[in-house]
């Protein structure tokens, strides 16, 4: 089905919004490829779909900006949330945190063959996120810094407002007092409106 609003010019102006009707969710069932859960939620997409359409097009927006900010020395690669729910993908094991987006800064040695590589996962919380999901999701990117043993992944969380973020990093600090300094820097925070101004690679993130 295709949604928009034909007498609004800046409805008119974004990409229109598909989403599966009844018979389509059980052709994709019936290839035994995807998580039913991850299926189910195929039929609310038209409920949310401002919120959907937005979120996606900030998405593709950081991956344009990744892609022109490579260099002969900085390489970005990235990984969307349709890889990591695929079973077979190598990347499955983001599957359950369900970051918005996964990226890679390759740093490469001018002197050897030494790279430097660091790991980011992009969290984008929407206007409409209810506040346990926020909550839940910022206890998962805790217990991963905590547990990361390669001390190479750095999790980026993109609020909608100042007031949003201001609540997390308050949580945040909450939540890791037991934690060293080197652990919480890991965990970063901008606006939504930010990303859109400089780019998910600009000097936006704050640390708590």
């Amino acid at each position: 089905k295709w949604q928009y609003d034909l007498n609004d010019f800046i409805s008119k102006s974004k990409p229109a919004i598909y989403y599966l009707s009844l018979n389509g969710i059980r052709h994709l069932k019936s290839l035994d490829r995807y998580p039913n859960t991850e299926l189910k939620k195929r039929y609310k997409d038209g409920t949310r779909s401002e919120s959907f359409i937005n979120q996606s097009i900030l998405i593709a927006d950081c991956c344009i900006t990744l892609e022109s900010s490579n260099t002969e020395h900085i390489i970005y690669n990235y990984v969307l949330e349709a890889d990591y729910l695929d079973p077979n993908s190598t990347y499955h094991y983001l599957n359950d945190l369900g970051p918005s987006l996964y990226f890679t800064k390759t740093i490469k040695d001018k002197n050897s063959n030494d790279d430097t590589a660091v790991q980011y996962l992009l969290e984008i919380f929407n206007e409409t996120t209810p506040r346990y999901k926020v909550k839940r999701k910022l206890e998962m990117y805790i217990e991963l810094v905590e547990e990361d043993e390669t001390n190479q992944q750095i999790v980026l969380l993109a609020f909608p407002s100042v007031s949003e973020l201001l609540y997390a990093k308050r949580r945040v600090k909450l939540l890791s007092e037991n934690l060293d300094e080197d652990t919480t820097s890991k965990i970063r925070f901008a606006t939504t409106d930010k990303i859109k101004q400089v780019g998910v690679a600009g000097e936006i993130w704050e640390e708590v």
